[in-house]
């Protein structure tokens, strides 16, 4: 007979994750949690002024990598208790609220590197000349230069830094489906139905469209490019074509992979809607309205 698995207050001290280490209890935990929450609001006093002065940068890199550190022990702390007992409703809901703080802060700091990756490249070499605070942030520097011609806008890199991609992978995995290269479906008993090739070998969930139409008596045509997230996270921009007849008797559409970066093609993609739409998705996570899924 298989021998029951024991509650962690039936495990030897010894034997158990030191959480302690981390914080004496909960409600030391707690205080942390909500020093950390009011030490995130502090980054937004930052944003723009990144290139002002050799100064001002080394705090905000100070400020930045404390931020990181304390941030961390919190979820660290919920992480591991809720990983003994995931049954433990009280472990699980600690737990969310770090992970809403970790993304509360991803989101807080996203602006940090593409507006330092602004300064001039020979402003940023006077400023580390300057600042010898600068100095241990060498790696950093020397890292942002590798990807600076590979990094986004600063509107992009902020929506992306800001993701809880946990959260939204979880949605992600309960909303996607399979998308066709063509299919045609009607409302009548008689009406062709067909699904043409699998278009990404893959589920996908539609994040995004921008379409123009055409109407014309009971026909509805629209061309439109949609932005569609891949069950392995990556993002594909999609060319649609689609005729509606009789408003539902008969739809045709036809889809095309846009090859290339999907930030830069014809789409004309609002972030700031975006970005609603992705919050509102993984939101649903922290409401406890969706199942969790084995990832």
């Amino acid at each position: 007979m298989a021998e029951a698995v024991k509650k962690r207050s039936e495990i030897p001290a010894g034997d158990r994750w030191a959480v302690e280490d981390l914080f004496e209890n909960d409600a030391a935990w707690e205080q942390a949690l909500e020093e950390a929450s009011g030490e995130v609001e502090k980054a937004a006093g930052y944003k723009g002024r990144l290139g002002e002065s050799a100064a001002l940068l080394r705090e905000y890199l100070d400020f930045e990598d404390a931020l990181d550190r304390q941030v961390n022990l919190v979820y660290m702390y919920a992480h591991l208790n809720m990983d003994t007992d995931t049954t433990d409703t009280a472990g699980q809901a600690s737990y969310m609220k770090a992970q809403m703080l970790a993304s509360k802060m991803e989101e807080a700091v996203a602006f940090s590197l593409p507006e330092i990756m602004e300064i001039p490249a020979e402003v940023l070499a006077q400023y580390r000349a300057a600042e010898p605070g600068l100095k241990v942030y060498d790696r950093y520097f020397t890292l942002m230069e590798r990807e600076r011609e590979h990094t986004r806008s600063r509107e992009v890199e902020e929506l992306l830094e800001g993701m809880d991609y946990h959260s939204l992978l979880q949605a992600v995995r309960h909303e996607a489906k399979t998308v066709y290269a063509y299919t045609t479906q009607g409302k009548q008993p008689q009406t062709f139905n067909y699904r043409g090739a699998d278009l990404f070998g893959q589920r996908a969930t539609l994040l995004y469209d921008d379409f123009d139409q055409s109407d014309a008596a009971q026909v509805l045509a629209e061309r439109r490019y949609e932005l569609w997230l891949l069950e392995d996270m990556s993002l594909v921009v999609v060319s649609c074509v689609s005729v509606d007849f009789g408003d539902g008797e008969f739809v045709t559409e036809y889809r095309e992979i846009k090859q290339g970066d999907p930030w830069n093609t014809p789409m004309c993609l609002n972030l700031e809607e975006l970005a609603e739409d992705l919050f509102e998705m993984f939101g649903q996570c922290y409401e406890h309205t969706l199942p969790i899924y084995e990832l």
